[in-house]
């Protein structure tokens, strides 16, 4: 305990932005006193003396769990140390209170990280432990009153100013999330992007006069760069690349994306390395405000405005068999044609769905803000029975203040086996049957595509029984020197598959990338049936807990290999198999 007093200091380190787990860690180190001793010399009867003491410091580090570990240890000392030995009950309390205050700092750091501050990203903070007053104590002659108030005020001085630290942190905080909120207001266009999101575009558009900048950083991890030779000019190649990604990511038809205009706007609203988040956040508007000032269709009136326009999906499934449990999920072949169906004339982007099973208290509000603002967009809401009750709350409290509220908003269709058209505002939506025709639905996604001249990606699905040469078959026939392969095992890494394709699509030699996904029997099919949905119908790929977008381009047809699975346990058809665990490639991919 004493020598965190005499010469600990805490390391907080923020690296969530290349992926990495962030952490906090407390240094100390003990003096070891070494005697010196004789030691021969080349003369076996002669001895060299060698009588002087040298301190030799060790250093320790102790983890996040050490320090919980030794929190605790502290507490029961606290309980068990005689009432008389006042000063070890002062250093241990007073030690107890600035791992408190430590704790708090971190969290905060933490928070101001994942709420997405661009000037709290890839971040190592230093903050010194140490007291003098503890030594000075320790060597003192005074009386154990003196001792004790030396400590007591010693400790005291410490722990305020690192509540001054923590305050600071909070104020930080704070006006970064009145600044979001008031930048949401003037510019509709940020209500489409998540916190982390503008956070990256704001990295992305910032200026780096410095070799280790964040936007440096975060590119060499994101693209294993080992170094950026003509630092400048790659850099400024590689942002324009991951610019064109999220701003395509809106499907907002008719967008300049070539380099050069995009050049041109990022240069006109680069933001200086120092500014404050009010300016950053000004200049992004200003971005992409120029980017999208003639593009009217988000903000177009909507069409005939219902009575209510909320509507509640409720589509009956036959419980699986017990072969089939495995297998089974709700994201099934009748919910992909809804869902692909109730957009209508619109070509659905990723902001235009809400899927519960992972979302935040955070994503919630805001989905419901952009359902306020573009009154011509379509929503849907997926997974509530899923979610955590705490959650659930949420989301209905902003249902009922949509029903409650008198201006129009956007149509919004909630898909749920659980809420029941009794509570006000909710009117049960009879499902068309053409909307669960896979041949409708089909040829509906396919006029949309036409209709905003987007090239619809190029589905090559191959399935069949197990050992009868699939994966022969694609290496001989359908893979190229262009072609990235992606296994998916028993876990989706989203994060990771997003950082691969942006490292594959600004690498990529030619304009017919392609791509094998190699798709295992315990692959987690639902998860994988949302991504794929993402990627091939909204056009993109969002890791809400990054902010990493990729977004696939709107005029070169990617070509997609997808090897599908087949177990002899499921006791069903092959083409039942393909319809049951991949729905939304029986959907929208030729069969071979």
């Amino acid at each position: 305990m004493e020598h965190l007093y005499k010469n600990g200091s805490v390391n907080i380190h923020l690296q969530r932005l290349i992926r990495k787990q962030s952490y906090y860690e407390i240094g100390y180190s003990i003096d070891r006193i070494q005697v010196g001793m004789k030691k021969p010399t080349d003369d076996e009867n002669n001895f060299e003396d060698n009588d002087g003491m040298k301190a030799k410091k060790i250093k320790f580090l102790l983890s996040m769990s050490d320090i919980d570990d030794h929190k605790r240890q502290l507490t029961f000392c606290y309980a068990d140390v005689q009432q008389n030995l006042i000063s070890k009950k002062t250093l241990i309390n007073g030690q107890l209170k600035l791992l408190e205050i430590l704790d708090n700092i971190y969290h905060m750091l933490n928070k101001l990280e994942l709420d997405g501050h661009p000037d709290y990203q890839l971040r190592d903070e230093h903050y010194k432990i140490d007291l003098q007053e503890v030594q000075a104590a320790f060597m003192s002659t005074d009386s154990q009153d003196h001792q004790t108030a030396q400590l007591e005020n010693g400790i005291r001085i410490r722990i305020q100013s690192l509540e001054l630290i923590n305050s600071t942190l909070k104020t930080a905080y704070d006006i970064w999330i009145q600044n979001l909120k008031k930048y949401r207001q003037l510019c509709s266009l940020l209500k489409l992007f998540s916190n982390r999101e503008i956070m990256i575009l704001i990295i992305l558009l910032r200026t780096a006069n410095e070799p280790k900048s964040t936007r440096n950083q975060f590119f060499k991890n994101l693209f294993e760069l080992e170094d950026l030779n003509n630092q400048n000019e790659n850099e400024q190649k590689l942002t324009i690349h991951f610019l064109a990604h999220y701003i395509r990511s809106l499907r907002i038809s008719e967008v300049n994306l070539t380099n050069d205009h995009l050049l041109q706007l990022y240069q006109k609203y680069r933001i200086e390395a120092k500014s404050n988040t009010d300016l950053c956040l000004k200049k992004l508007a200003g971005f992409l405000q120029s980017l999208l000032e003639n593009k009217r269709e988000l903000f177009q009136p909507g069409q005939e405005q219902h009575e209510n326009q909320q509507f509640l999906v409720n589509i009956n499934r036959p419980p699986p068999s017990i072969n089939q449990k495995s297998f089974a999920h709700d994201f099934d072949l009748d919910t992909c044609c809804v869902l692909l169906n109730i957009f209508q004339n619109q070509l659905p982007a990723s902001y235009q769905i809400l899927w519960c099973s992972n979302t935040t208290e955070q994503d919630i509000h805001l989905f419901f803000s952009r359902i306020r603002t573009f009154t011509s967009l379509t929503f849907a809401i997926l997974d509530i029975d899923k979610m955590h009750h705490r959650l659930r709350e949420i989301l209905l409290i902003e249902q009922d203040l949509l029903t409650r509220e008198q201006g129009v908003h956007g149509l919004v269709f909630y898909f749920s086996c659980e809420l029941t058209t009794a509570r006000k505002g909710l009117r049960e939506f009879h499902i068309p049957a053409k909307y669960k025709d896979t041949n409708q639905s089909y040829q509906h996604l396919m006029n949309l595509f036409n209709q905003q001249h987007i090239s619809p990606p190029n589905i090559q699905s191959i399935y069949g029984k197990a050992g009868i040469g699939k994966t022969h078959r694609i290496n001989k026939e359908y893979k190229t020197g262009d072609t990235s392969c992606f296994s998916i095992n028993d876990k989706l890494n989203l994060s990771l598959l997003i950082s691969s394709f942006l490292s594959f699509n600004s690498n990529v030699s030619n304009h017919s990338p392609s791509i094998f996904f190699n798709i295992s029997v315990h692959a987690p099919f639902e998860l994988l049936n949302r991504t794929l949905f993402s990627l091939f119908i909204c056009g993109s790929l969002i890791d809400p807990s990054s902010g990493l977008i990729f977004s696939l381009p709107y005029t070169e047809a990617w070509k997609f290999i997808i090897e599908v699975p087949y177990s002899d346990l499921s006791q069903v058809s092959v083409l039942e198999n393909f319809n049951q665990i991949l729905p939304i490639l029986s959907i929208i991919s030729p069969l071979t």
